[in-house]
């Protein structure tokens, strides 16, 4: 997916409509149409052109965990999209009918939550539309009977507070993905994860790293990991990652070596027995293993300073 998609695109204010995504206790989704004015369609068009050209000149890459949205995009595409229950509830519904609105109190009543909103662009030229997705805070609904919150309006005519009795929601420039095609183009990774619920994705995958750690001969403890990182997303990514890179696979003798020296250079206690990398029933001890193979400790080549990171990709020499 490029930016250049998404220039070439002509929309008109009379092209764009808003969908609200609320959750219920056991976390279904359910898609709303709203009606809005010619003002908001004003908005969301001005957010999107501003987006699109803050960040036409940025390199695009592929979806990682460990990777940020400081100076890159993120694409998360297709097919590997479809291992996202999110992705298979939207591609199937966003374009359809859905149910109008009801007064957004009624939602808090039925404890649906709004934790979504979606603009629809729709290129009549191309007969094609995309969605951007913003995350809704909490703090962002005027739905404050239940915090004994007394909310008030500025009147710029009479110069006085008056009580706003009308719920609100709050919107911003901010976009948080573009979906288009079953693919998100991501500007902010940490909000995409939360709206998409990367957690069970996240969960799939670790448990893919698990098994192939447990039919290695040459780690000794796997079930420690699987303890630790049972509930824990950040072990969860670790796991990833160490599969991702594939280290475990060839630790030979030299290799568990390599570990314990590396190991001893960081003041981590690596315990090797009969061939075997030994893990330990200790928390800090399976993250520390985890940093070992992922190769965590680098050098600058410049500055030859030490650092401490899960991100960066494989270089070709």
């Amino acid at each position: 997916m490029k930016i250049d998609t998404f220039k070439q695109k002509k929309i008109e204010e009379d092209d764009i409509s808003l969908i609200l995504l609320a959750k219920t206790n056991d976390k279904q989704i359910d898609i709303f149409d709203i009606d809005i004015d010619d003002s908001l369609r004003h908005f969301f068009l001005s957010a999107f052109n501003k987006t699109i050209k803050k960040y036409e000149t940025l390199k695009i890459e592929k979806y990682d965990f460990d990777k940020n949205t400081d100076d890159v995009l993120l694409e998360f595409p297709s097919p590997e999209s479809g291992n996202l229950d999110f992705t298979n509830t939207v591609s199937l519904n966003l374009a359809g009918y859905h149910t109008h609105c009801p007064n957004l109190k009624e939602l808090d009543e039925n404890n649906m939550k709004l934790f979504t909103y979606c603009i629809k662009f729709y290129d009549k030229n191309k007969n094609d539309s995309f969605y951007m997705f913003t995350k809704i805070q909490p703090s962002k609904i005027g739905i404050d009977e239940k915090q004994n919150i007394f909310r008030a309006l500025f009147s710029t005519e009479g110069a006085k507070l008056t009580q706003c009795k009308d719920i609100t929601i709050s919107f911003t420039e901010n976009i948080d993905f573009i979906f288009y095609n079953n693919e998100y183009l991501i500007f902010n990774k940490a909000m995409f994860e939360q709206i998409v619920d990367i957690s069970k994705l996240i969960k799939k995958e670790s448990d893919k790293a698990l098994e192939e750690l447990r039919n290695n001969s040459s780690i000794s403890g796997v079930e420690i990991i699987e303890k630790f990182a049972k509930n824990k997303s950040f072990l969860q990514k670790r796991l990833i990652k160490l599969h991702s890179l594939g280290i475990y696979n060839n630790l030979d003798s030299d290799q568990l070596e390599k570990i314990r020296s590396v190991g001893n250079k960081h003041h981590i206690d690596v315990t090797i027995e009969n061939s075997q990398l030994i893990i330990k029933d200790d928390y800090e001890e399976v993250t520390n293993i985890c940093k070992l193979l992922c190769d965590y400790f680098k050098v600058g080549e410049i500055s030859g300073k030490n650092y401490g990171t899960y991100a960066g990709d494989v270089l070709d020499s």
